[in-house]
């Protein structure tokens, strides 16, 4: 981790601009093409999830701007942040999962399955040993949306980036998931959230060319 030189960043204006604002968050969601990852999903019985989880995660830590938070009257850039995700537990609630991140994938499925097992048996919501390198991610299953908002905690402390995938739509030999991004504007522009979809539809379109 490295603090940001507030007085040296070229983006100094824009931050302390929406920083500013009393919602300063914004949100963007769209279509993901998932063909090529429905068909490795299946040739290679690796659950989709999986694969989703972490091209998001890797798609996420390879644009720098998402990986910069803020602390106080301060930014600083995280070498790496952590998917925490949503997980449905046996009473029909669900709790929190939070996975190390790895660009290998080998060691970041392992870790996945660990870390669903560890939080099967101990499930929990509470932000005890709060960080914030994570990414916070939610999936909806149950529905093709076209929009989502998420509850934040802090309007003024909390700058960590959300993700959320729904029910993924047929469309003739074209599978479509429904993704959307939400970041907080001091720190990304559209630009970024861009750059996320596109890569990240690159990755999903062939996980051949990340996973091996």
């Amino acid at each position: 981790m490295k603090k940001i030189d507030l007085s040296a960043w070229d983006r100094k204006e824009h931050y302390e601009y929406f920083k500013g604002m009393e919602l300063p968050f914004f949100s963007i969601c769209g279509n993901i093409d998932i063909t090529g990852a429905v068909k490795y999903s299946a040739l290679k019985k690796i659950p989709l999830f999986n694969l989703i989880l972490y091209s998001v995660s890797r798609a996420v830590n390879d644009i720098p701007e998402m990986r910069l938070r803020i602390r106080g009257e301060e930014v600083v850039s995280h070498d790496a942040t952590h998917p925490s995700f949503t997980m449905k537990t046996g009473d029909g609630l669900f709790c929190f999962c939070t996975v190390p991140y790895s660009r290998d994938p080998a060691v970041f499925f392992s870790a996945l399955e660990k870390e669903r097992t560890k939080s099967s048996s101990d499930p929990a919501i509470d932000d005890e040993g709060y960080t914030d390198e994570l990414i916070y991610i939610t999936v909806i299953p149950w529905v093709s949306f076209t929009s989502i908002t998420h509850p934040v905690g802090e309007l003024k402390k909390d700058s960590i980036p959300r993700v959320s995938w729904g029910k993924y739509i047929k469309n003739g030999d074209t599978t479509l998931l429904p993704f959307a991004v939400h970041l907080h504007h001091a720190l990304c522009d559209g630009s970024h959230a861009g750059r996320l979809f596109t890569d990240l539809e690159k990755m999903l379109s062939d996980p051949f060319l990340i996973l091996h």
